[in-house]
């Protein structure tokens, strides 16, 4: 189990998140995946061997963003056959709030309790101090960290950092992301999949989706297929039957991608690439 902070600087500057996805040559996701995990800005990286992909979750701090990956940092790497981005339109789930419904609900409530999301919209009222940064920064190093010792790292007092976390929490700019072992969850399955959907349909099929305890994470995007989201199952044999139930209801609703075998680059600050792990 690992547990790892992040501090989500695209709502720090209200820019829309970014899902980037690679078609690369055979035999480099790998070495494509570890130059996108090196960016500040990268959330997630998934690579896709078996299909030559790969994938990015982006959080950029700057509305040029796509500029500057589309014309400048893509052309620069050479293993790329094809890229396309678009943006979040709308987030139905993310893998920080996903508990696999492996809890039962009053302990999901009593661990949400202290660090619930404001309804409000708090975080356009937040300005980040270099303090704020320290503190992220400590939790980023280590998620269990406590306040005693993220204070220490920040120079400040106990009281402050607790008051100062519980804003960060709240707000929705500082989130926590744990990731668990497949061996001990016993869902070795990640599907990552797109949907066709009527345009009038989207929110409906986005939020049913996100109901599900299956469904790690779910949003909406201007891509050409609206809806994509992340189901974790105990085995592949699973996704057939968990597909069939999910959608008979949900008419016109199509499947045009499931990539399954992903090799996780990087979630939050969390790495997984051997290389890459003594720099988190």
């Amino acid at each position: 189990m690992r547990v790892a902070a992040y501090l989500n600087e695209a709502q720090v500057h209200a820019v829309s998140p970014l899902l980037l996805r690679l078609e690369v040559e055979p035999g480099s996701t790998r070495t494509v995946g570890r130059v996108l995990a090196q960016r500040n800005d990268a959330y997630t990286v998934t690579a896709f061997p078996t299909t030559n992909h790969v994938e990015a979750l982006l959080l950029p701090a700057e509305h040029s963003a796509v500029d500057v990956i589309a014309e400048e940092e893509l052309p620069r790497m050479g293993d790329v056959r094809s890229s396309e981005i678009t943006l979040i339109t709308q987030t139905y789930r993310v893998g920080s709030e996903w508990h696999g419904g492996a809890l039962p609900p009053a302990l999901v409530a009593r661990l949400r309790e202290d660090i619930s999301r404001d309804d409000g919209n708090e975080s356009n009222s937040i300005e980040l101090t270099a303090i704020d940064r320290s503190i992220a920064a400590a939790l980023e190093s280590d998620g269990r960290a406590t306040v005693r010792q993220v204070a220490l790292s920040a120079d400040v007092t106990s009281q402050f950092v607790g008051r100062r976390m519980r804003l960060l929490f709240q707000s929705g700019l500082l989130q926590m992301r744990t990731e668990v072992s497949s061996d001990l969850s016993g869902l070795r399955l990640e599907a990552h999949i797109r949907l066709a959907v009527e345009a009038s349909r989207v929110e409906a099929v986005g939020r049913h989706l996100a109901a599900d305890p299956a469904v790690m994470y779910c949003v909406a995007t201007t891509g050409r297929y609206p809806l994509e989201f992340i189901v974790r199952l105990p085995h592949l044999d699973c996704l057939q039957p968990w597909l069939n139930r999910t959608f008979t209801d949900l008419p016109g609703v199509y499947v045009t991608e499931s990539l399954t075998e992903p090799r996780l680059i990087r979630r939050a600050n969390i790495l997984f690439d051997n290389e890459l792990s003594g720099k988190t």
